[in-house]
């Protein structure tokens, strides 16, 4: 289309709407933005903090242990989550005495992969765990792991359920 014939008004409307479909497409298919609400990633992410999703993360390379998500939990409907990927497909998860084991066999060595508290955790907070995850799914946790709400109690999520990897957080407070 030739812009040179076309009224300053019309060219005006052609702008502000590339740039409305641009925006849409941007935040539709590859960024999304989120305000963290409650402290379940604390001291990681806090309530209050702003967060950056990179949605296509994940088209050309699967997920990695350690990376923080978003996801959408079976059990919670609309609702996204925010969580850390410490168990991948196929692997044994174990949570005994407040640490977070995984190991690729029922009975094959485990390697540590976090703790759910440093300090205050006593063995009657939390039972021990075992897991044997599916070839999609990944096991999630929050960084605050006595009082997050994650794959031990929604159970694990499976890959399409992941949105994306956040790649950036912002302190508001």
């Amino acid at each position: 289309m030739d812009l040179r014939n076309v009224s300053k008004v019309k060219k005006a409307a052609y702008i502000v709407t590339a740039v409305l479909i641009s925006t849409f497409l941007i935040r539709y298919f590859i960024l999304d933005s989120f305000l963290v609400i409650g402290n379940s990633m604390a001291p990681t992410l806090t309530n209050g903090d702003y967060i950056f999703v990179n949605k296509m993360a994940y088209d050309w390379h699967k997920p990695s242990r350690l990376d923080i998500v978003v996801v959408n939990f079976r059990e919670m409907a609309d609702k996204k989550a925010i969580k850390r990927i410490v168990g991948l497909p196929g692997e044994w998860i174990y949570i005994e005495k407040g640490i977070v084991y995984v190991a690729n066999q029922r009975d094959g060595e485990k390697t540590e992969v976090g703790k759910l508290d440093t300090e205050d955790f006593t063995s009657t907070t939390s039972a021990d765990y075992n897991y044997r995850l599916d070839p999609h799914e990944y096991f999630l946790l929050g960084d605050n792991g006595l009082t997050s709400t994650d794959s031990r109690e929604l159970g694990p999520v499976d890959i399409y359920k992941i949105d994306g990897k956040v790649i950036h957080s912002v302190d508001l407070k």
